[in-house]
């Protein structure tokens, strides 16, 4: 019973007779319906215990005379690294105690028992790398305490980003497109880890995939080699990259399975804005299990001249921020280190990646002025924009920011959620200190950028009804409509400006390719801007503006909760042109196909320009990491052994040519064979031609010799995207082409060519194996000609 005088009242007056005690519980938490109370030892006296039978716990109770509650420790935890160590700063301040007692504190770091603190706020430096748990224990003085432990991960700092490298030149010719940068990229597996990575490395490390960086005006057929078992399915999304929905660019119903490759092209317009993206598996089923795995990247659209960018955003700091399992992941790590000069204006390029898309403040310490100057790979309207610390963002947006720390020896770090996910480790006063004011400017953007209003955000001209419409985003359907790959939504006319009214997205955020969505809404919705362009929203009902620029045909739209477009809620559109409209098809047919491990000539390897990154983020990969692709395809002209031919290039003809203009072989009838011809490299970096189809050879007819390495006067070399070629000279000293094909087959036919000993200058073609020659048939020889 508890005494408590100002609750009695006796006699006639009162309506409810009350005593000056009223019942208190002994205990609230204890669950079960049998009880016992026993007295029992504790320390030097006695104490209650309480016995839960069916609970199957004991509780101890203790008498505190004033019913004396226990503490609530909090623990804020700030990092900072100087290359020495993590120095970790504890804040306990915010503990305190609901009776209002003055409170004592305890710190146990973990890494030696014998280190300890008593202080409010501290901090320590660990100076080995591991997981450590470090303990809060705040007690009231009157002999209640309570504690509480926060993870602390040290790594081995640093932990670079690696550049993705593009190869150029001959390495990227091909015989139907022109591309000016080639590449390929390896998607592994590891159980439930699941990543990307250059060729041929080893380990599969999750979140640690390569920055891919590309420039307006500039062509890109990268590779994506699917590294993981048969049945784990992938393909790759350009998230934010204004480049065609359709064919063999960002085609999110393309599928590439396990052991298999297979090829993109990205077709980068010449005023596509520079900015900030992601790239990261979009397969139906299975695009949340890859990510939350750790398969995602940073994605860069290089600035250009004639953005007439300010100075200061050459300074790059780029973050990835991912956030699984309730644990937040900086550039991989359980933080990235930024080491940076104080008064120095730098461009951070962040992007934070969420499979839940739970929408978290991105936060800064006190120390740095911000401004947010970019959303979702877009510049604002009106830069530098107000000044904040404090930043909403969903599980897929981009925001670049202009920051500027001041004090020197100092850090600050950057949150998301209460997670620490970067460490700006600031040294000295920059050797010319920028000036603290940004000046203001204005960006320039592309016809398909332009206020999609017509006349002015607010003061909006009227679209006719075919032009608006309204999305419904729903756990697993949008407008009631589950995903369907061949049944869109709706048409939406091409290079026109269309209204959309789109439902609540705060549980739902939205997403749109190929087209940035400008708000329209008056006030904004949420965080985003009134006149800003996102490519994924997340809040109250908006209204957004977009124009169909550039490019048509299939436009997917999904809630960005991975779990929820997996289960249906995506869509698409049918983007088409009105009548007297033309608009570019992009009908181009790529098949996933097998690929070989080969060596390849490794100094056609390059890179398009990149802006300056702070050496603490940058490692380059090596390019004797690439490597080459041999997909299974028949040649439409195959080939000469020593020389460019000289005759014409026929459809449906082949040439083999030997020497100067003697013709070995000429065929006119592959028309009326339907296996045609096909080329094979063998394991001596010898070229075979068969008749027949890969895996299903009819004869080979000639084989190449003295071709590989500096065995003679010519080599080959297998490209980047599987095309054989033959040159003069060795490969560090090449001469000219003598000749490029398509490309080649599996290796793993049964037949080989050898020199009729009695006539060394005549090859014979032998079906079987050469331990076999005694009884193989011979196919052809150089008499047949």
């Amino acid at each position: 019973m508890k005494h408590t005088p100002s609750r009695v009242c006796r006699g006639t007056d009162c309506k409810d007779q009350t005593s000056n005690y009223t019942s208190v519980p002994i205990v609230e938490f204890a669950k079960g319906g049998l009880l016992r109370l026993k007295f029992g030892p504790y320390r030097d006296t006695q104490a209650l215990y309480l016995i839960a039978y069916d609970g199957k716990q004991i509780y101890r109770l203790s008498y505190s005379g004033d019913m004396n509650r226990k503490p609530k420790p909090v623990i804020r935890k700030f990092l900072s690294s100087n290359g020495n160590g993590l120095t970790v700063h504890f804040d306990g301040s915010e503990s305190s105690d609901p009776d209002g007692d003055e409170l004592s504190f305890k710190w146990n770091f973990g890494e030696y028992e014998s280190v300890s603190s008593r202080d409010k706020k501290t901090s320590y430096t660990y100076s080995s790398e591991g997981k450590f748990i470090t303990t809060l224990t705040v007690m009231d003085g009157k002999r209640s305490e309570a504690a509480t432990s926060v993870e602390i991960n040290v790594e081995d700092y640093p932990k670079p980003l690696t550049i993705f490298p593009w190869s150029s030149g001959e390495a990227c010719e091909d015989d139907d497109q022109n591309y000016d940068y080639c590449g390929a990229l390896e998607f592994c597996t590891d159980g439930d880890v699941h990543g990307y990575r250059l060729p041929f490395e080893e380990a599969c490390a999750p979140r640690l995939s390569p920055v891919i960086r590309v420039a307006p005006g500039k062509k890109y057929k990268f590779t994506l080699r699917n590294m993981s078992p048969e049945g784990n399915p992938t393909n790759i999304h350009t998230h934010g990259l204004h480049v065609s929905g359709s064919g063999d660019a960002d085609d999110v119903t393309r599928i590439v399975h396990g052991g298999k490759c297979l090829d993109y092209t990205w077709d980068i317009l010449a005023d596509h804005p520079g900015g900030t993206h992601w790239y990261h598996p979009h397969l139906h089923y299975f695009s949340e299990k890859q990510v939350t795995g750790g398969a995602v990247g940073l994605l860069i659209v290089e600035d250009t001249v004639e953005d007439a960018l300010p100075e200061w955003t050459s300074s790059e700091l780029l973050l990835q921020i991912l956030r699984v399992h309730g644990k937040v992941f900086g550039n991989g790590k359980h933080y990235e280190v930024f080491n940076v000069e104080a008064k120095k204006w730098y461009r951070l390029r962040l992007s934070t990646v969420d499979p839940l898309a739970v929408p978290l403040d991105l936060r800064f310490t006190p120390g740095c002025i911000v401004h947010k100057v970019a959303s979702d790979g877009i510049w604002h309207s009106r830069i530098p924009g107000d000044e904040g610390t404090s930043f909403e963002m969903t599980g897929a947006s981009r925001g670049d920011f202009a920051i500027r720390c001041e004090s020197p020896n100092s850090f600050v770090n950057v949150l998301y959620g209460e997670e620490v996910a970067a460490i700006l480790s600031i040294g000295k006063d920059a050797l010319t200190p920028d000036n603290a004011d940004l000046e203001s400017w204005s960006p320039v953007r592309p016809p398909s950028l332009h206020d999609s209003s017509l006349s002015g955000v607010r003061s909006l001209a009227v679209l006719s009804s075919e032009n608006r419409f309204r999305v419904n985003v729903q756990r697993d359907s949008i407008n009631n409509k589950k995903w369907d790959v061949d049944t869109p939504l709706t048409t939406i006319g091409f290079n026109e400006v269309h209204e959309w009214s789109i439902s609540d997205t705060t549980e739902h955020p939205f997403h749109m390719h190929l087209y940035h969505m400008q708000i329209v809404t008056s006030g904004g919705c949420g965080s985003h801007e009134e006149g800003e362009f996102y490519d994924t929203i997340s809040g109250p009902p908006c209204t957004v503006r977009f124009k169909t620029a550039d490019f048509g045909e299939r436009m997917v739209m999904h809630c960005h909760v991975m779990m929820h477009s997996d289960g249906g809620s995506m869509a698409w559109v049918d983007v088409q042109p009105r009548k007297n409209q033309t608009m570019a098809i992009n009908n181009v047919t790529s098949l996933e196909y097998l690929w070989e491990k080969d060596d390849i000539d490794d100094s056609d390897v390059t890179s398009p320009p990149v802006s300056t990154l702070p050496t603490s983020q940058i490692a380059t990969a090596s390019p004797s990491q690439l490597t080459s692709l041999s997909p299974s395809q028949i040649p439409t002209s195959p080939p000469s052994k020593l020389r460019k031919p000289t005759l014409p290039q026929v459809d449906n003809q082949v040439y083999v040519l030997l020497d100067e203009d003697d013709l070995i072989l000429t065929d006119e009838t592959v028309s009326s064979r339907p296996e045609g011809y096909y080329l094979y490299l063998r394991d001596d970096g010898r070229l075979e031609l068969h008749q027949g189809s890969p895996g299903h050879s009819e004869a080979l007819l000639l084989t190449s010799p003295n071709l590989a390495g500096t065995k003679g006067d010519y080599f080959a070399k297998i490209r980047g995207d599987g095309n054989f070629q033959i040159r003069e000279g060795t490969v560090r000293n090449k001469g000219d082409f003598v000749w490029k094909s398509l490309t080649m087959g599996p290796r793993d036919f049964a037949y080989f060519l050898e020199y009729d000993p009695g006539e060394p200058t005549l090859a014979v073609v032998h079906q079987g194996l050469p331990e076999e020659r005694e009884s193989s048939p011979i196919l052809w020889n150089e008499s047949n000609k």
